[in-house]
């Protein structure tokens, strides 16, 4: 065994990202995944990144704070996570709560406005990372980029005139600002393809920031065929079931459903997927799934330039992605990617009713913004069949976590996840974090993704000398 073997744990697009960057830098590796391989397998067998549309995004916003900055605690408006869909919040579960659940939407809600003001800078910083090194990335293979709907540029778009406002001054301070639209009709003339939703007043403003998007399954395809051709291998349906440790409290080995694994390192990512798994780690119970939903619909003259954020105030699809893309056979599609369900610490834990409401909200976007594209899928009955759902991890400090283990080998296993939507964004930052920390040098992330909040609160329960020997 060699002295620089890493077993990552998770091929979704953050240990896609973290495999790339580790192979660079001269590691074996070998990934294992408890679902099957995404290019034979339907949808609904899958975890976020492969189960999800084939559509992410970069912005210096993207992975942001969803903790209230701005009002007493106990307001209302912080409730989100306990009320229906229905009821414009985003509980979506149909099983009561458990108590560890009960303590995570507590923690969330006594988060006080200024903590939540340092999460957003310490969160943003590292979107901010991720920019550079993703163009470093195209600059260095940027084979990985082509054939799959690379566009640079996003249009925000909002429905409400004040939200437009603020937002415009949130992105100029950001730096992320490259052009104002200072009336909507500049924007339907610079954009003809958003001219009917203007003249019906479906928008108020927009303005262009710094940003990409990309067909995230063809892009991780040509990740995988680049890793796979530096002989790293991937293990597709075999999950990792336990985490041996010895009484030092350092891990030994990885149990998988069908064998033990030893190695100098281990590299955990498991998305909304890996409760068991991360039950007796210093990130035990602090990752629950938030759904998000999707839509396609065919992309029609005159087409999008750039690929949009939709803002419509008050509505239950309230944030929606819209991606420029291509379905399987090339024919032009647009992506439409919205909505936000708390299933707590079930990512199967999904009232149906409620989730048709979201999935009634995508389609109302549609049929309001693109109306012939919905007038054609409804024709076609190709509308319904293209809606599906992803779970993201969530953390109740929107803060991603980082936490390491010594190994028994002398080195660490690193969980890293609980991005909320920026999983792709920050995917290079937290690979960097992740390689310094196998090199033994400093990065911020290690320090600003601890929620010592949540710690402190279940420091009993985070004790190792409870856990598989």
């Amino acid at each position: 065994m060699e002295k620089n073997t890493i077993y990552l744990v998770g091929a979704g697009c953050v240990n896609l990202i973290t495999a790339y960057y580790l192979k660079r830098a001269g590691y074996d590796l070998t990934i294992l995944d408890a679902t099957p391989s995404p290019f034979n397998c339907t949808w609904d067998r899958l975890g976020c990144t492969w189960g999800g549309e084939d559509a992410r995004m970069f912005t210096l916003t993207e992975a942001d704070n969803y903790n209230q900055t701005s009002f007493p605690i106990g307001d209302e408006s912080n409730r989100y996570f306990t009320r229906s869909i229905g009821d414009y919040g985003w509980d979506i579960r149909k099983i009561q709560q458990t108590e560890l659940e009960k303590e995570w939407v507590n923690h969330h809600q006594e988060i006080l406005p200024h903590q939540a003001h340092l999460h957003e800078g310490s969160i943003l910083s590292f979107n901010a990372e991720s920019k550079g090194l993703w163009e470093i990335m195209q600059a260095e293979d940027s084979e990985l980029f082509k054939d799959v709907e690379y566009h640079e540029g996003i249009i925000r778009l909002y429905s409400d005139t004040n939200h437009y406002q603020a937002q415009l001054a949130r992105h100029t301070h950001r730096g992320s600002l490259i052009h104002n639209y200072p009336t909507p009709e500049e924007l339907a003339i610079a954009h003809p393809s958003l001219s009917n939703a203007i003249a019906s007043n479906n928008i108020a403003g927009g303005f262009k920031t710094i940003g990409f998007t990309v067909n995230a399954h063809k892009f991780l395809a040509k990740v995988i065929h680049w890793l796979e051709l530096r002989d790293v291998s991937f293990h597709w349906n075999e999950k990792v079931e336990r985490l041996h440790y010895n009484k030092s409290g350092k891990i030994v080995s990885l149990g998988t459903t069908e064998r033990s694994l030893e190695g100098d390192n281990f590299i955990l990512s498991l998305g909304a997927y890996g409760a068991e798994l991360l039950q007796q780690t210093p990130a035990s119970g602090i990752i629950c799934g938030v759904l998000g939903a999707w839509l396609t619909i065919p992309h029609l003259s005159p087409k999008l330039e750039y690929s949009l954020k939709l803002v419509r105030k008050g509505h239950v699809t309230e944030d929606a992605n819209i991606t420029i893309a291509t379905d399987k056979v090339g024919s032009p599609i647009l992506i439409i990617g919205s909505g936000y369900g708390f299933t707590g610490t079930s990512p199967h834990n999904i009232q149906l009713q409620m989730l048709e409401l979201i999935y009634e909200g995508l389609r109302d976007t549609a049929r309001i913004y693109f109306p012939e594209a919905y007038k054609q899928a409804v024709a076609m009955s190709a509308l319904e069949c293209t809606q599906k759902y992803c779970i993201r991890p969530w953390t109740p400090s929107s803060l991603g976590i980082f936490e390491t283990i010594p190994t028994s080998n002398g080195g660490k296993c690193i969980i890293t996840g609980g991005h909320n939507t920026g999983g792709f964004a920050q995917a290079p930052a937290v690979a960097k974090a992740v390689l310094a920390s196998l090199i033994g040098t400093l990065h911020p992330m290690h320090t600003l993704y601890q929620d010592t909040g949540w710690k402190n609160a279940h420091r009993e329960k985070l004790r190792p000398n409870n856990a598989t020997r």
